[in-house]
């Protein structure tokens, strides 16, 4: 059965995309796409930003709060004896800790989520 994305900017298709990769089901990434999307409508609707570049920006919010909290992107890697370190929903970098965060701080001219915001995101959720 496939998911209603209808109300949102992106969809679970689009989050999906281009290569990002994930084990979350479709029901589980529209989770994570309407707390993005509620964060873009709260954060940046008014503030002069496109239609278009809101889209991205949630796709990318989406994919960060997905790398981010639910799959922790590793930071670094020892092979012997094994050693991962983790970004996670702690990591004071924020938005700043996945290549998703990254976009979203390089689309919001509006400056609301970063770079400076960014340690907003570093203790939600």
């Amino acid at each position: 059965m496939a998911v209603d994305d209808s109300e949102y900017r992106t969809s679970v298709d689009d989050v999906r995309s281009g290569g990002f990769e994930t084990e979350l089901t479709d029901e589980e990434v529209l989770e994570w796409l309407d707390d993005a999307n509620m964060e873009v409508d709260e954060q940046l609707t008014g503030k002069g930003l496109s239609e278009r570049r809101l889209e991205k920006i949630e796709k990318y919010l989406t994919r960060h709060l997905i790398t981010f909290i639910v799959e922790r992107q590793v930071d670094s890697e020892d092979i012997g004896p094994v050693s991962f370190d983790y970004s996670g929903a702690f990591d004071e970098r924020g938005l700043a800790a996945t290549a998703p965060g990254q976009q979203v701080i390089r689309l919001d001219e509006s400056n609301t989520f970063g770079p400076e915001k960014s340690d907003f995101w570093s203790v939600t959720l």
